[in-house]
Order: C-alpha cells, then structure tokens, then sequence
C-alpha cells in the first residue's frame, strides 16, 4: 500500500478508527475491524507512527466524545437542521475524530466546546455550537488552547478562518448535540 503517513490516517479514520498513545504502545480502536493491508501498514510503520503522534501532543479522546460521536452518526437531524448539512457531518465525522479529537482533548478543549449547542435551535443559535457542529462547513487545519483554524467549504477559492473557543458564559444552557431530543 506504502500511502504517505496522513493519507494512510485519513484512510484508517474512513473505517472508524481511532488511536492514542500510551508510551511506546499506539492503542488502536475500530468500530470495524480495519482491512488487513491497513492494518498490516499501520504495524509496519509503528515507529513513524509513534513519532507522529508524539508530535502531536496526542492524548486519547474521552469516552464521551467516542460514544457521543457513535450516538450522533445513529442520530435523525434535530428539527432545525437542514437534512444534507446533517449527512455531510456525520460523515465528515470519523476522521476528525481520528485526526483532531485527540489534540483537542489535550489543549484542554470540552464536551461543550467540541459537541455544545443549543438546546431549542442546535443549527440556527451559531452563537452556542461547538466546534464539530461547523464540520458540514469547513475543515480544521489547525488547533491551539483558544482556537481553530479553518478552511471554508465551497465557492472557488480556499477561505482560511479562525474558530474561537465560546466563552463559558455562551455555553451555559448548551448540551452535547447527541442529548438534542426530536419531540
């Protein structure tokens, strides 16, 4: 297969897979076991592989995000979400769990800050939306303690953003879009 290291992630994250670093041992979760040439690749190539994460300062994800973003890609659309905005998230999902989510827990980012949203309008209430909720928008290239740097989706060109981390006076009312209930 021999992919360069982020396309062969890339890759591993379209099955579901997640890592992190414990030492010298990379843990690695699927909710499908990875095909063999992946897999095969991914232990060939521990030591980069261990190098690379290291660099990322790569932690683990919190097993609230791992089983909010599984409650997530089961869940319909909240009402006010527009239907196609809901696919592309969920399926934009996967490997920004696998890439970001890691690094996000270890520059101290939240349950709120990554999933939050509000309670009656997760889609129309930006102001209350966690970073994970813009995936059907733009794409992260970059983290910090404070924020994200993005890339917009759509148009002709590339338009490079940055996402602040909201206040903890925003959030105060906002829930994991995964407790959002359709009544």
């Amino acid at each position: 297969m021999s992919l360069p290291l982020p396309a062969l992630l890339r890759v591993a994250a379209e099955h579901g897979c997640t890592m992190r670093l414990e030492g010298e041992t990379v843990r690695v979760r699927s909710r499908t076991p990875l095909p063999e040439p992946i897999l095969s690749e991914l232990r060939a190539r521990k030591g980069e592989l261990v190098e690379f994460l290291s660099r990322q300062g790569v932690r683990h994800v919190p097993d609230e995000w791992r089983d909010g973003a599984r409650l997530l890609a089961a869940m319909p659309a909240p009402l006010d979400w527009p239907p196609s905005a809901w696919e592309r998230l969920k399926s934009a999902l996967p490997a920004f769990m696998a890439a970001w989510a890691p690094q996000a827990d270890a520059l101290g980012w939240g349950t709120l800050d990554m999933f939050g949203c509000h309670p009656q309008a997760p889609y129309a209430r930006l102001d209350a939306q966690g970073l994970v909720l813009g995936l059907p928008h733009f794409e992260v290239v970059a983290m910090s303690e404070l924020s994200a740097a993005v890339v917009l989706r759509g148009g002709q060109h590339d338009r490079r953003m940055s996402y602040y981390r909201p206040p903890d006076s925003v959030l105060r009312g906002a829930v994991p879009i995964w407790g959002i209930i359709n009544l």
